[in-house]
């Protein structure tokens, strides 16, 4: 609705990465900007994976690349946490347990994002669940290749800003410059006394 993804790009074909595809809404929106957009995508999610493989079939769209693979600081497998009542929220953290809410643990590939940044690259979008920080610092090198970032950034409760101050000390030193603004679930939800947001996760 207020095109947060929006990006510019002076090809009519950008390259675009997608971090966190769910079931395609991101992948809706950039092929109606650029028709010609080449996107490559990453959902680990078991059903979400197979819903926008189905999307981008029915709606015939071309150049999209959309792996079953959860980005991470390494290669290899790891444990994914399924929201058992929230697809939207499964994560390589264990944010959710430790507001006890119920997950399902899956074992899922772990691939690099820098080995996704080796060439120009219009929009990165990012919206992983808490395993933010520690992607974007392990491609931290090859960020000078993308013009346009989007990160969604999640807070733990039990955790301390550090982690978003090293995150927003990635994006400085690879000469981004950024808009920092609360996600519309959790501005919603602490429009009273929004300080207490600190004291609990938010995005």
């Amino acid at each position: 609705v207020h095109e947060e993804y929006y990006f510019e790009s002076a090809r009519p074909a950008p390259r675009v990465v997608d971090c966190g595809v769910n079931f395609g809404l991101t992948l809706a929106y950039v092929k109606g900007l650029y028709p010609q957009a080449r996107i490559i995508g990453f959902e680990p999610h078991p059903q979400m994976y197979a819903l926008a493989s189905r999307n981008i079939e029915r709606n015939g769209w071309q150049d999209i690349s959309l792996h079953q693979e959860a980005l991470s600081s390494a290669e290899g497998t790891a444990t994914f946490y399924l929201a058992d009542l929230d697809t939207m929220g499964a994560s390589l953290t264990t944010r959710l347990k430790e507001t006890g809410q119920p997950v399902t643990p899956v074992d899922v590939r772990t691939v690099r994002l820098s080995d996704h940044l080796q060439e120009p690259t219009e929009f990165l979008k990012m919206d992983i669940e808490g395993a933010e920080y520690d992607v974007l610092s392990e491609c931290e090198a090859q960020l000078a290749n993308v013009q346009t970032l989007f990160c969604e950034y999640h807070s733990r409760p039990a955790e301390n800003e550090e982690t978003l101050t090293a995150l927003l000390g990635v994006l400085n030193r690879a000469g981004f410059s950024y808009h920092i603004a609360r996600s519309p679930w959790v501005e919603r939800k602490y429009a009273l006394r929004p300080g207490n947001a600190v004291m609990n996760g938010y995005s």
